[in-house]
């Protein structure tokens, strides 16, 4: 149980920094526009989340991430030695575990679409799609650091103490879906860990893992931008049931694509 007292603290501290960071730019708010005071008065949210500037929420959701990285290398659960290298054995396999998250990202967003879960970010992230530093958080800056926490601090410590692979894979899967904190992003983050963790476990290191989370990132800030943020993937591939058909396939592709990459390279 000590294993998991670091990478629990960790998730804390992540926490605690997103927080911290939502209260300064709010109390920047309060002190430089008097409309934002008589938004909490009457509990208007959405007037807030208006008020203040996408930017600044996207500046410090930057900062808060860098910090959490900076804590997460003092309580020594990142290993720079290894988390960025890539050798050339390992990008000759390396179309394996891409398509194989390829076909796994489509399902899961087929499977958000169906159980129709509600968004409560989401005219945030869309305001942060129209700021080239709200598009530099969501398809860089956030992926890298979620990367260097979850997947590295958090799996990668579990593992070099001598968690078992699968116990780690699950336990930073479920911890990465939650710490979104949004119920239509709790359950594809979930199974997008899972996806990743078994990538990171394999590779031993969060490039691939990186390289796909920026890719899913990327598109859907595009596809929201080009279609509309209430777009959905059933209105661009022909309708929900060939969207549903499609994810069924992919997700047997991703399973049998992810089993090959575990058992057939080095």
């Amino acid at each position: 149980m000590k294993k998991f007292i670091k990478p629990i603290i960790l998730v804390i501290i992540y926490f605690i920094m997103q927080g911290v960071a939502g209260a300064i730019i709010g109390g920047i708010a309060l002190v430089t526009n008097p409309d934002a005071t008589n938004a909490i008065q009457i509990g208007d949210a959405n007037a807030l989340t208006k008020i203040i500037p996408a930017s600044w929420l996207a500046f410090s959701v930057i900062v808060s991430g860098i910090l959490t990285v900076l804590i997460a290398w003092a309580m020594k659960l990142i290993n720079w030695k290894t988390v960025f290298r890539f050798d050339r054995q390992q990008a000759s396999s390396a179309w394996l575990p891409i398509i194989a998250a390829i076909a796994g990202i489509f399902a899961i967003i087929v499977l958000e679409e169906q159980l129709q879960l509600t968004d409560i970010l989401q005219n945030e992230f869309a305001d942060m799609m129209h700021s080239a530093l709200g598009v530099l958080m969501i398809c860089v800056v956030g992926p890298i650091v979620e990367e260097l926490c979850f997947r590295e601090a958090i799996m990668g410590s579990l593992i070099r103490k001598g968690t078992r692979p699968w116990v780690a894979i699950l336990f930073s899967a479920v911890i990465f879906g939650l710490i979104h904190a949004n119920p239509v992003q709790i359950v594809g983050a979930g199974l997008m860990g899972i996806i990743f963790g078994i990538i990171y476990y394999k590779s031993g290191n969060i490039v691939l893992t990186t390289l796909l989370h920026i890719l899913n990132n990327s598109f859907a800030t595009i596809s929201a931008l080009v279609f509309g943020k209430d777009a959905t993937m059933s209105d661009l591939i022909g309708g929900s049931t060939v969207a549903i058909v499609s994810g069924i396939i992919c997700t047997i592709f991703c399973i049998a694509m992810l089993i090959r990459y575990l058992t057939h390279t080095k």
